[in-house]
């Protein structure tokens, strides 16, 4: 993907996590960068921090949840990449729930519920930050995952989730408020997570997707998608190899 500091032209290649943030960023990059465009292939978090750590992408997307620190992303990094420096960018805070269907007919109200064999559940992919959320949630409510009905099945993003809820096929996924809301269904919420673009620390595209990330406009357009807060949007954290996070 060419020299660790160098501003890539032609083509952004993000890899990781599905959120409906990134064709915002995608559109604000190029209106500051013309000639660039990003390109994100949705593989999950772990997938795009792996790719990333092969030289395989130029920022991951990821949101994964370490419950034994309450950080996202770093403690992860740090044991798969001990060697390698990282910055992460915030794009956004943003509302993890149950998606339901509209008006919430099954009355899910929990992680519990799923357990109920009328309530069918459509899963994200392994690897996937989602998937880990959920198998947490479902470990701290004492729920096996063989005791949800749907556990096996897969979608790789969240409007897939959403749109077998609208279609009838499932009653209930773990998603963001976003896509619940473009598809006119039920949500409801469990927690607020951090989603950040992870990228090689000192590479010159950090600054550029600052810049994008803090663009008024760029947050007055994520904002009206429902269920962000760009409170942090563009902060910037780094972790180096063999030292401690600064």
């Amino acid at each position: 993907l060419g020299p660790a500091g160098a501003l890539p032209r032609g083509s952004v290649i993000g890899m990781g996590s599905n959120d409906l943030s990134l064709e915002l960023l995608a559109e604000q990059y190029q209106q500051l960068h013309p000639d660039t465009r990003i390109l994100v292939n949705d593989v999950g978090s772990l997938p795009g921090l792996m790719a990333l750590g092969r030289g395989e992408a130029h920022f991951a997307a990821s949101h994964l949840y370490d419950p034994e620190s309450g950080d996202y992303n770093i403690p992860i990094l740090r044991r798969l990449f001990p060697q390698q420096s990282f910055a992460l960018v915030t794009l956004a805070s943003r509302a993890q729930g149950l998606i339901v269907a509209a008006g919430n007919p099954k009355r899910i109200k929990a992680v519990k519920d799923l357990a109920r064999r009328s309530v069918r559940y459509t899963n994200r992919q392994r690897g996937s930050g989602t998937r880990a959320l959920l198998d947490d949630l479902l470990r701290r409510a004492r729920v096996a995952p063989a005791d949800v009905r749907g556990y096996e099945r897969e979608e790789r993003t969240h409007a897939a989730v959403a749109a077998a809820v609208a279609q009838g096929s499932t009653d209930a996924g773990l998603g963001i408020m976003a896509a619940a809301q473009a598809f006119g269904l039920g949500f409801v919420p469990l927690c607020s997570e951090r989603f950040e673009l992870v990228l090689p620390l000192g590479h010159s595209l950090v600054a550029q997707l600052v810049r994008a990330i803090k663009r008024p406009e760029f947050q007055r357009a994520v904002s009206a998608l429902g269920g962000y807060v760009m409170a942090h949007a563009g902060q910037l954290r780094m972790l180096s190899g063999k030292t401690r996070n600064i």
